[in-house]
């Protein structure tokens, strides 16, 4: 009886060690995707304090923050601090329209947001909100939320710079402080091959070869490059390459838009013929 008595405690204590392994085991694998997921990102953030005329922070202020590419918008409200932070947000092309009771409202024009953070502050004159004030062709908004050093290339640059074929590795030669081009670039004295490659926040290096995949430029939005001090969310590197993809939009575009409409015509032709 006393030693079926202990075996029975050893198999319990055995099952007990596994199952709490089990368990460690299950956690770590639960939390590998979003560990993953809050190193890098592919999404913008804009943010800003909402004033009067005398500089007192203005609460409750309606903020329409409105993509002028895809047509897609979000609301949000100013706090009791007269601030407003929208996280999330495809880079591209913005109008942000500030409504408050007692005041004009303000139409800024022109906001390109890239993948970061952007502050745009806002000063709202007294008056209705029948009176608009449109704020358009402002010089370019700095970044001051950190020391990065970084260059963002958009799709239009890209387009417009003479190239050869569709990969946007021969401008790489263009970064201040850049030896060579292409993926095996050094920047800033690190060595060649020496570089994170993301596609919208993840990383696209194969961990057994070392190779990485590229996007071509017709199916980016832009390039953001890192060469210093930037956040630790981009990984290990000398220089991280972020391939950010282009958004859904309201029209067709890209070098394929003309056999598009060509075969659109014909279906028209032959539907008439017929």
């Amino acid at each position: 009886m006393a030693m079926s008595a202990r075996a029975s405690n050893a198999r319990k204590s055995l099952l007990r060690r596994i199952l709490s392994k089990l368990v460690c085991a299950c956690l770590l694998i639960s939390g590998m995707p979003v560990i993953g997921f809050g190193q890098n990102t592919n999404s913008a953030e804009i943010r800003g304090t909402v004033t009067d005329p005398s500089g007192a922070v203005v609460p409750n202020v309606s903020v329409n923050i409105k993509n002028i590419d895809t047509g897609v918008a979000r609301d949000i409200t100013t706090n009791n601090d007269g601030i407003y932070d929208a996280v999330s947000i495809l880079p591209g092309n913005y109008t942000l329209t500030f409504t408050a009771n007692g005041f004009n409202k303000l139409v800024r024009d022109g906001v390109t947001l890239q993948v970061g953070t952007l502050t745009v502050n806002a000063q709202l004159a007294v008056g209705t909100a029948q009176q608009e004030v449109q704020v358009t062709a402002e010089g370019t908004l700095l970044k001051t939320e950190s020391a990065e050093q970084a260059t963002t290339l958009d799709s239009k640059t890209m387009a417009q710079l003479p190239n050869v074929g569709q990969s946007w590795g021969n401008f790489t030669k263009m970064l201040p402080g850049a030896a060579g081009s292409g993926i095996g670039i050094a920047v800033n004295g690190n060595l060649p091959y020496y570089a994170n490659f993301l596609a919208d926040g993840a990383s696209t290096t194969l961990p057994h070869s070392a190779n990485t995949d590229t996007s071509i430029m017709e199916t980016m939005s832009e390039l953001q490059v890192q060469t210093s001090t930037y956040s630790a969310q981009y990984g290990i590197g000398g220089t991280a390459f972020n391939q950010i993809s282009k958004a859904a939009q309201t029209s067709f575009t890209g070098r394929h838009m003309n056999t598009f409409a060509m075969i659109s015509s014909m279906r028209e032709i032959f539907s008439l013929r017929a």
